[in-house]
């Protein structure tokens, strides 16, 4: 589970809130001409009276139309009103009146950036960074698209401009620290992390930064306790909720009721972040099992970003479980689907080793469903290509040979779980499975053996005593057969398989109370195996027959 919230989600509110400089306060002068009216209203702007400060910059306009500070300040006091347009008009006048005014350009970049118009907002970050090459704002929001659009270099070429040109501009040391996080490069980004909550302890993204990279250590506790001072320093701040709630699933006995709380707030804040969705549904995976609720999380975290590639493999993950336990295909089509659009979008986006391993490993996943979907040649491709690039991945081979079984194609099957118990000499699983291969190459001999290594590994694989009790009858060795479907009957109780052969075995032992007792408890589990139980039982009951008349025509023979 390993999406988180980004360095992206903080680039330009959170930064606003780190700048690298503050406005002086203080009770505003009478205005009397335009300068007044633009000095009125800077210190009501300081003091939040968004309004009024716009009033008195109307007033300083009807005074001077070209007064470029007017704009500026009119547009600021926009932004703190929530009506980027309108400040987007002010601050494009100013560079109409002032063409050289690096920070209107800045302030232009910041908006179209928030627009998600890349292009012109970097044209206009650029032009405010050629007029002022020591403006660190500018320089870190260009670092921010730069980042964004995989360019690392140029990113922290713009964010050491930023710290030359304002040691102690926090967003910048924010920035820098994030690149170098995704970088894996994760002392480097602490020290940032650390310089900049040394300049700025009420910063909330520093924190939530910070709190990240701990979760990357696996370091829960210390990332919620990061998590809880972003939040403190900005109860707003929905990423961070969604970053805590991650932080809180990854601890080693989670509380998933909390975790939910966590993502439910962050909905309560921001009803657009897709994270906060994925995680809900992530969350309730584990612990609350709503599958209507699960599926509906997931598709919102899909609707809203439809290149979140967890997301797809979750669902994917909840479809192919509920297909297997209900023997559905609808559900396994919807699984093939989901592990579609994962692969498309990994396949289009994957450039760190962890990105590469997930891409493959979902080609696996892919190759389950199909295999539910008796699709065998479809899902032996997938699980090929994911053994191509990750050819120590002992499990892959595990779901090969599982195919290759199911297909017939036995000798395939074999040798793939060769490879599994080579590369993971204690998987239980692998042993009894092989021996269900090799039965049915008709081994027996090699079977039991691997069986019983399948029981020396695991004492409690009901799985592993059933089949060697039925491979143990095959070969006429019903008492360590009986001892085996017993076994089996004490560690699943509800076995109505492992009733129904050792009442089987019973009859050829010629103990027919315990061999109906046994029938009765098969039905009882399981009414269903009724057919295919009169079948098995008349078979066994015709072998029994001609056993005895053999034996009587034997001892006939010798009398005479």
């Amino acid at each position: 589970m390993a999406w988180r919230v980004g360095w992206a989600c903080f680039s330009a509110a959170a930064l606003l809130l780190a700048g690298c400089t503050h406005a002086p306060s203080g009770e505003p002068p009478k205005a009397i001409d335009a300068p007044s009216f633009l000095s009125a209203g800077k210190e009501l702007l300081d003091r939040h009276h968004a309004d009024q400060a716009i009033a008195q910059f109307n007033k300083a306009l009807e005074v001077n139309q070209n007064y470029a500070d007017a704009y500026y300040s009119r547009g600021m006091a926009r932004l703190q009103t929530n009506d980027p347009n309108a400040a987007l008009a002010d601050f494009n006048k100013v560079t109409q009146i002032s063409p050289k005014r690096a920070d209107a350009y800045f302030q232009i970049g910041r908006l179209l950036l928030l627009a998600g118009q890349n292009d012109p907002a970097l044209a206009n970050l650029g032009r405010a960074t050629e007029l002022d090459p020591h403006l660190s704002e500018a320089q870190v929001e260009l670092g921010v698209i730069h980042q964004n659009l995989g360019l690392k270099a140029e990113a922290k070429a713009n964010f050491d401009k930023a710290i030359a040109g304002d040691a102690n501009c926090v967003s910048a040391f924010v920035g820098r620290g994030s690149l170098e996080r995704a970088g894996n490069d994760l002392q480097a980004a602490l020290a940032d992390f650390n310089k900049a909550i040394d300049l700025d302890p009420k910063n909330a993204a520093a924190y939530s930064q910070r709190g990240q990279l701990y979760v990357d250590q696996q370091k829960f506790a210390m990332a919620i306790d990061d998590f809880d001072s972003a939040i403190n320093a900005d109860p707003k701040l929905a990423a961070a909720y969604v970053n805590r709630g991650f932080a809180r699933m990854g601890q080693s006995q989670p509380d998933l009721k909390i975790a939910i709380s966590d993502f439910d707030a962050a909905i309560k804040l921001d009803n657009k972040l897709a994270a906060a969705y994925y995680g809900r549904g992530s969350a309730r995976f584990k612990s609350t099992g709503e599958v209507q609720a699960i599926l509906a999380d997931y598709a919102k975290a899909v609707e809203l970003d439809p290149r979140m590639a967890d997301a797809f493999n979750d669902r994917g993950m909840l479809y192919h479980r509920l297909g297997s336990a209900f023997h559905n295909a609808e559900f396994e089509q919807k699984a093939v689907a989901d592990y579609d659009q994962e692969i498309k979008i990994l396949a289009e986006s994957a450039t760190t080793d962890a990105q590469t391993t997930k891409l493959y490993t979902a080609y696996s996943n892919r190759g389950l469903a199909k295999c539910e979907l008796k699709q065998y040649d479809g899902a032996i491709a997938d699980h090929t290509m994911a053994i191509k690039h990750l050819p120590s991945q002992y499990g892959i081979y595990y779901n090969r040979a599982m195919a290759y079984s199911e297909k017939g194609d036995l000798t395939s099957a074999i040798a793939d779980f060769g490879v599994v118990v080579r590369l993971n000499p204690t998987m239980a699983d692998a042993y009894e499975n092989r021996g269900v291969t090799l039965v049915k190459a008709h081994k027996t001999d090699d079977a039991i053996a691997d069986f019983s290594r399948a029981i020396e590994l695991n004492p409690k694989l009901a799985d592993a005593f059933f089949n060697r009790g039925r491979a143990y009858a095959g070969q006429h060795n019903l008492r360590l057969a009986s001892e085996d479907f017993t076994r089996t009957i004490s560690l699943a109780p509800r076995s109505a398989q492992a009733y129904m052969n050792r009442g089987l075995v019973r009859v050829l032992q010629m103990q027919d109370i315990e061999a109906r007792q046994d029938f009765d408890a098969c039905l009882r589990l399981d009414p269903k195996l009724k057919p295919e139980l009169d079948r098995y039982e008349a078979a066994v009951r015709k072998q029994v027959a001609k056993r005895i008349a053999d034996e009587r025509a034997k001892t006939a023979g010798t009398q005479k």
